[in-house]
């Protein structure tokens, strides 16, 4: 039997993984990213959002603090959506982390037909390792097209038949 008294120094290890519950979503639909730090150190990952023309908007879901002693056993927390332009994600070695978001359109036409846009979700550690993942959004206008055609017609309508009252003769006229 050899003994020998030596020190294992182990480096940091930074690796990880980040997909997407769906790639092709509506807008307002809620979309989890979960990340897989596979690294043997804590990782504090930055995730951002692109989209062309930057058309889309991001609202992340938070949790909010309940006040102290107003809460009840087994209940859950209260959360909300806000608006973010990038979101700071901490994850222990060898575990994931989630993030909850939906995505909104910065300027929603009045009329018109749906469009899918694309973009782009950036996770990037610490280390500047990053990883971007492709996805579609369907997003539409308030109104439909056939809401815009209904409306004129109805306007047109009602503006002949005032035309219409306007310019009858009246009843006194007839005499």
């Amino acid at each position: 039997v050899t003994k020998t008294e030596c020190e294992l120094f182990i480096a940091a290890y930074s690796e990880f993984t980040a997909h997407l519950s769906s790639t092709s979503f509506a807008t307002g639909d809620r979309v989890k990213m979960v990340v897989a730090n596979s690294g043997n150190t804590s990782q504090t990952y930055a995730v951002q959002w692109y989209s062309p023309e930057n058309l889309l908007a991001t609202e992340a879901l938070e949790v909010i603090p309940a006040a102290p002693g107003k809460t009840k056993p087994g209940a859950q927390p209260a959360t909300r959506f806000h608006k973010v332009e990038q979101v700071t994600l901490k994850v222990p070695p060898a575990q994931k982390g989630e993030l909850e978001f939906r995505m909104r359109m910065r300027r929603q036409p009045l009329f018109g037909s749906p469009e899918t846009y694309p973009m782009t979700v950036e996770i990037q550690s610490a280390e500047k390792k990053a990883q971007s993942i492709a996805a579609q959004v369907r997003g539409g206008p308030l109104f439909p097209r056939w809401v815009a055609a209904a409306a004129i017609i109805l306007l047109l309508v009602v503006l002949i038949v005032g035309i219409g009252l306007i310019v009858a003769p009246s009843p006194e006229e007839d005499r």
